[in-house]
Formats: structure tokens, C-alpha cells, sequence
């Protein structure tokens, strides 16, 4: 399948875990396996739908703290 076609189902999953009652979910992401709770609309949907969040922000900043 397509990338576009997973992302779209990743989008449809959190729209039905976003609707159940609070929990914490663990996702195996770029940034790590990392638990988010089902409720975190920003981070934990662009960790769940993306599967990372900044990556490319994160890249850039340890590479100018190495410096």
C-alpha cells in the first residue's frame, strides 16, 4: 500500500482512540517507542498518524550542539 493510503488509515484509527476514554497508548516511532495519552491532539497525533514528530528540527539541533 501506498504511504498516503497507511497515513490515511493511521488518521482514521486516532479519530476512533482520540474518542475512548483516557489511556495511554505506546507508539514505535522515529523519535522511539514512546507512550502518549489518547487525548494529546498535537504530539501524540502527529506521533501516531506520522509515526515522528520534528524529526528534521531534532537532526538540527544535535548537530549544532555537537559543534
Amino acid at each position: 500500500m501506498p504511504e498516503d493510503i497507511h497515513r490515511f488509515l493511521r488518521l482514521t484509527a486516532w479519530k476512533i482512540i482520540h474518542a475512548l476514554p483516557r489511556m495511554n497508548i505506546v507508539i514505535n516511532s522515529e523519535n522511539g517507542t514512546l507512550a502518549v495519552n489518547n487525548k494529546d491532539w498535537l504530539i501524540g497525533k502527529q506521533l501516531f498518524v506520522n509515526r515522528g514528530f520534528e524529526i528534521i528540527e531534532m537532526d538540527h539541533a544535535i548537530t549544532n550542539l555537537r559543534r
